[in-house]
């Protein structure tokens, strides 16, 4: 059974002569998931001189008149439902980008395209992807720790379906939880052995994360290749 040094190792092997790709790829991925995690944000201010409002006098009668309440309807309903078409955008990038860590994995060809390889699966991309949100939330609120046990049943999800579209939400969520049955604590030590490199990259102001993100994700997919049972015995391969 494989340590998270272990992990750490496969991964530089496969990153080797490969850092610059991955480096972009996992950069634009951020860009992407940074801006549909982001949302629309709208501000309005408020006047009791403002034209069309003279004369009122309080708060509650400024809010209470029916164009600022059609205002704010509209609003709401923009955004609502831009935040949920930029959430859905990401889980399917989500996708991309864990087929494209699997191919790092397996030291095979990615590109940027791979980011947006399951948009013809982007139903059950969507739908795998509110209901595992759904479940760490529903957990979290029983209480923290199982909230988190429910968030590592569940982390390789989005490596289960990258290899395997055709699963339904539901098969690929039990399907990571069964896999990482007896596994959370692995994975937990394999991010937690990450740490010193997370500090040292805080103190360069973030940009350190631009070459450890891939480092990180290429060892969770190792880990992911291993207790799934689709590791590749590289000596093997060049013997």
């Amino acid at each position: 059974m494989k340590k998270a040094k272990d992990f750490r190792k496969l991964a530089l092997e496969s990153l080797k002569d490969r850092w610059g790709e991955a480096i972009l790829l996992y950069f634009v991925a951020g860009l992407i998931q940074g801006v549909g995690s982001g949302g629309m944000g709208i501000n309005f201010k408020y006047s009791t001189n403002m034209s069309g409002f003279e004369g009122s006098e309080s708060f509650v009668e400024f809010i209470s008149n029916p164009i600022v309440i059609g205002i704010f309807a509209t609003a709401f309903v923009v955004g609502l439902v831009f935040a949920i078409a930029a959430s859905a955008f990401v889980m399917i990038i989500n996708l991309g980008l864990a087929g494209a860590g699997l191919n790092l994995c397996a030291r095979k060809p990615t590109s940027l395209n791979m980011l947006f390889s399951h948009f013809s699966h982007w139903k059950v991309a969507v739908i795998t992807g509110f209901l595992k949100n759904f479940l760490i939330a529903m957990w979290t609120l029983v209480f923290v720790i199982p909230g988190i046990i429910a968030s590592y049943s569940y982390a390789m999800t989005e490596f289960i379906l990258a290899e395997n579209p055709s699963l339904t939400a539901s098969q690929a969520l039990k399907k990571s939880k069964d896999i990482m049955s007896g596994n959370r604590m692995r994975l937990f030590c394999l991010e937690l052995s990450f740490i010193g490199w997370d500090i040292l990259a805080l103190f360069t102001c973030g940009i350190g994360f631009v070459v450890l993100t891939p480092y990180k994700e290429v060892a969770k997919a190792a880990f992911y290749r291993e207790i799934s049972g689709t590791e590749i015995d590289f000596s093997t391969l060049n013997a």
